[in-house]
């Protein structure tokens, strides 16, 4: 089976929601406004995070420097990575989170060169953090960053696509993907949808599964 390995980022390949945790450190105003007006079907989810993260100071090394220094990898990320590459299976991070915070994790985690896509956080010359999303013809209107057209990208080579994730970002990928791990608000939204998902807590899960799905196990 050829695979390949869309993943998501903040809550998935780390333990806690990288964002949520900048929000609620340095929020200039109260950013669970745009929350509120999305659940009230006001905004849409890409007006919502880029409404979120506008309440953000533009001090792109204080931000830096706490999402690192608080954020832990999920157990059995390295040796996923590892295995998938010694298998040869493409992982691609798909985020609805930052760029700036997303890379300095995966650098100071010795996680070099990792392909991810996710919004563009722009700094210079403000005050407050500037949001710019992939302005691509495929991107998603409701939602930041379009991780089921990169689902279809891979299944349109020749890839049974696997989605990993973990919250409401995720959901228009999961009807796409031919195997679903998921946890959290994702799990909840599977269940209530009759769509077919695994669940995890650590990569060494999806690492075990995928490996006898590889080698014609039946699960």
């Amino acid at each position: 089976m050829k695979i390949a390995l869309v993943v998501d980022f903040d809550g998935t390949v780390t333990e806690e929601d990288v964002g949520v945790g900048l929000l609620n450190t340095f929020s200039l105003e109260d950013w669970h406004l745009y929350e509120r007006l999305y659940v009230s079907g006001s905004i849409s989810l890409r007006d919502c995070l880029a409404g979120e993260y506008t309440t953000l100071p533009a001090d792109e090394s204080m931000l830096t420097q706490h999402a690192v220094s608080t954020t832990a990898i999920r157990k059995g990320y390295h040796e996923f990575v590892e295995h998938c590459g010694n298998q040869k299976w493409p992982i691609l991070i798909v985020s609805g989170g930052l760029d700036f915070y997303i890379r300095a994790i995966l650098d100071n985690n010795g996680l070099f060169g990792q392909q991810f896509v996710s919004g563009h956080a722009v700094f210079s010359g403000r005050e407050r953090v500037l949001v710019q999303w992939d302005t691509e013809p495929y991107s998603c209107v409701k939602s930041g960053t379009c991780k089921c057209h990169y689902v279809e990208r891979m299944t349109a080579a020749g890839y049974s696509v696997v989605f990993v994730g973990d919250g409401i970002t995720d959901t228009c990928a999961v009807d796409k993907a031919a195997y679903v791990f998921a946890r959290q608000r994702l799990a909840s939204y599977c269940e209530e949808n009759d769509i077919k998902f695994h669940h995890f807590n650590t990569f060494f899960e999806i690492q075990e599964l995928l490996s006898s799905m590889a080698n014609g196990s039946k699960h």
